[in-house]
Parts: structure tokens; sequence; C-alpha cells
């Protein structure tokens, strides 16, 4: 997805009175940009949010300089370090790209050049498999994933509907509204700037439309003072594998570090590699979400 050059236009249909978006009509472009944020790995959306200076909610960012400011030798090799800090997406607008090394008979792909071979020999020769192409197959998702020309409605919360005929004044009468003309309808062109916000709001919000269009929220950042006394506690937690030693501040029992070893580390850092989509599949079932 070419974030940095998209364009969409989207309609809202505004409470005014309560400064509040009842809902939104878009077109299939918005909606595949919304639906391909949840393809996206943590560490894309980390990565993404920085170079638009959008501040983050959370520990994600912290988690991503880490990777950056570890040395090389904190990794068991460079392609390591690099998958963490630039996880594949699902959704791709480029061919895979792949790297072989240059032995005869290996047969082993690599998606990064700096990977080694088990013969030894750097992967650093790059190839592409593009038997779709060369057999006349197209994918059927190219281009996105909704109909060309399809409209749909979608709610403060990011709930999405088929914007079929009828649809829309079966929908306000859900939500009571018995009078269209009592409420203003706003025509506005976004880009990415909006789009990330979006995707930053519904991560932490229920109104992400009304946080972003009409009170013009960028991506908000809680900031807690951290108050260390001289009473700590530290205690030892193990889970089959990992051993974790934690520091705990008797206090209020707030964790201040915890010291690991390379299992947990490495399960912590996978956690930039998981699709957005897949993390909420992961949590819904046991855990509340406070987003969209």
């Amino acid at each position: 997805m070419a974030f940095k050059t998209f364009t969409a236009s989207i309609k809202l249909l505004i409470d005014q009175e309560r400064n509040k978006v009842l809902l939104a009509e878009a077109g299939n472009d918005f909606i595949d940009t919304l639906r391909s944020l949840l393809k996206l790995p943590l560490g894309n959306i980390g990565l993404l949010f920085r170079k638009n200076k959008c501040l983050l909610t959370g520990c994600l960012d912290n988690l991503n300089n880490s990777v950056e400011n570890l040395s090389l030798n904190s990794f068991r090799t460079h392609a390591c370090k690099r998958m963490l800090l630039y996880p594949r997406s699902i959704h791709k607008d480029k061919p895979v790209q792949y790297f072989t090394c240059k032995k005869r008979g290996c047969g082993l792909l690599s998606y990064y050049e700096t990977s080694r071979c088990s013969c030894g020999k750097l992967m650093n020769s790059e190839i592409y498999l593009e038997e779709m192409e060369r057999d006349g197959v197209k994918d059927e998702n190219e281009g996105g994933f909704c109909k060309v020309e399809s409209r749909f409605f979608i709610t403060d919360d990011l709930r999405v509907m088929k914007g079929l005929p009828g649809d829309l004044i079966q929908f306000l009468n859900k939500l009571g509204i018995k009078d269209v003309n009592m409420n203003a309808v706003k025509e506005l062109e976004i880009g990415s700037k909006e789009i990330f916000n979006l995707l930053s709001h519904s991560l932490i919000s229920k109104t992400t439309l009304t946080d972003v269009f009409l009170r013009k929220q960028g991506t908000m950042l809680v900031e807690r003072p951290l108050l260390i006394g001289p009473s700590t506690k530290e205690t030892t937690a193990k889970d089959g594998k990992t051993r974790v030693k934690i520091m705990e501040r008797k206090s209020d029992r707030k964790i201040l570090y915890a010291e690991a070893n390379e299992d947990f580390v490495d399960l912590l850092f996978s956690l930039l590699t998981i699709p957005l989509e897949s993390v909420l599949q992961l949590v819904g079932d046991r855990y509340i979400i406070a987003g969209s």
C-alpha cells in the first residue's frame, strides 16, 4: 500500500449539537486502506508512526528502538536484526524478492541478502519467483480487497457495512435519528496523515472518526511520572523454558525492570513480526480491547 501518495474522499454525517460523527460514507479505496492496515506487522506500524512523527501509546516504539540500538553481536545474524526492524507484510505491492547463495544445488531461499546458507556462503544472489505472471495468471486480490466503485458506511467505532440503497435511512433509524436535515454533512479529502491517525486512534478509542476528523487529535501519548523509592523487592517467575527476574517496588507493586535470558527476549522481539489482525484475534476472546 503506497501510503505516501494515498488520497481518498469521505463524507461525514455530523451531529452538530454533540460534535460527533454519526456515520461516514466512503468508497472502496478508503476501505481497502483500512483493511490493509490489519495486515501490517506491529513493527511496520511502529516504523510508519516514527517516520510520520506520530507519538505512540504504550511501549511499541521502545521495542522498535531497542532492536535498532542493539549491536549486531546481540543477534545470531544480520538478517535476524533486519527482519525484526522491517518485517514483511502479508499485503505486498511488489513481487516477492528472494536471495540465494551462488553455489548450485543448495536450493535454500531467504528474504534477506545478509543470511547465511547451510553451506556457509552468503545468500546475496537476487532472484524473483513470478510463476503466476509467467503463466498468465492474475491475482484476484490485486489492486485491493473490495470491488471497484463500491460504497460503504462506516460507524464512529469503525464498523463497516455495505452501502446498499435504503441502508442509510434504516441505520439512522436504529440510532434514533428521524430527521437527517438536523445534521450536517461534510466532505473531506484525506491522505496518509489522516490514515496514520485513524490507525493509532483505532487502538485506543471507540470514537475514532470523531477524534480524527472533528476534534483534530493526533496520535495520543499518555505519560505517567515514575517515583522510584528505596523499597524494592526482587522476585523470580518461571514459565516452562524461560526464567525472568523482576525488580518490584513494594509500595505499589510496580515492576521497575526485569532481567531475562535470550528466550524471553526472542519472544518479546517476535511480537514485532505479528500482523495486527493476528494480535486482535489472539487477545480478543480473552481480553477487552479498548479501541475500535
